[in-house]
């Protein structure tokens, strides 16, 4: 489906951004990184801990860029100077799965398919994806971890229930930041979360969060202070 077959491909390159700056193109191969050559195709398959990798070596590459890549376009080599663009470094992954849900560990965000399935069109879906980035941006997992914020069975409760709903509170109003300057919709927020509360009882309404009605008013005001920023 994405055409991995000849090994670790650009899927695609986003207008404007460094990539597209110096001609790289969907398709585009990488084959090596800082003269380091990347693993050959292996009968198409491919891993995510494996694309993880290449991740994090370009990565490292772009700390000090530019990175020095070489890209086989069309049956031939090309060497690409790659700038540094400035960015949120995440990864995000799709998971089969028939539970609507949704987390972020520090370094990856995961939807599963069945919140992508409920999302009506790519505006909702940046919703529950801009508020796990939110997460790993503000760096909420090490926060909790440090002030010892446990999520068991009666995480809701008390001083630990609070905390909690704080770090949700700032997702969800960064989350809206983050698919403006994205590009999306911040209004497919509100439509999401007004549909996903009522209809599910994770994520929202567990006493880690608040009222799924309260967050919509949240997100909702903070979209109409989004929109009237300069």
């Amino acid at each position: 489906m994405f055409h991995l077959d000849r090994g670790p491909a650009i899927a695609a390159v986003t207008p404007g951004s460094a990539a597209a700056r110096v001609g790289l193109r969907a398709g585009d191969v990488l084959v090596t990184i800082d003269g380091v050559p990347l693993p050959a195709a292996t009968g198409g398959k491919a891993t995510f801990a494996g694309v993880q990798a290449i991740h994090d070596r370009l990565a490292a590459a772009l700390a000090s860029p530019p990175a020095q890549l070489v890209v086989e376009r069309a049956g031939r080599r090309v060497p690409v100077e790659l700038p540094a663009d400035l960015g949120c470094p995440s990864f995000v992954q799709l998971v089969p799965s028939a539970k609507r849900d949704a987390e972020a560990d520090g370094r990856t965000v995961t939807i599963s398919s069945a919140v992508a399935e409920y999302a009506r069109d790519d505006d909702e879906l940046a919703a529950p994806i801009a508020h796990e980035l939110a997460h790993n941006i503000l760096g909420h997992r090490a926060a909790l971890r440090r002030d010892r914020v446990s999520k068991g069975l009666f995480a809701g409760f008390g001083a630990n229930g609070r905390r909690l709903r704080e770090t949700e509170d700032e997702a969800d109003l960064t989350g809206v930041e983050l698919m403006a300057a994205a590009g999306y919709d911040p209004a497919g927020a509100i439509r999401f979360w007004n549909r996903f509360g009522p209809a599910s009882s994770q994520l929202i309404g567990d006493g880690t969060h608040r009222g799924w009605r309260a967050r919509v008013t949240a997100i909702a005001a903070k979209v109409a202070a989004t929109r009237h920023q300069p």
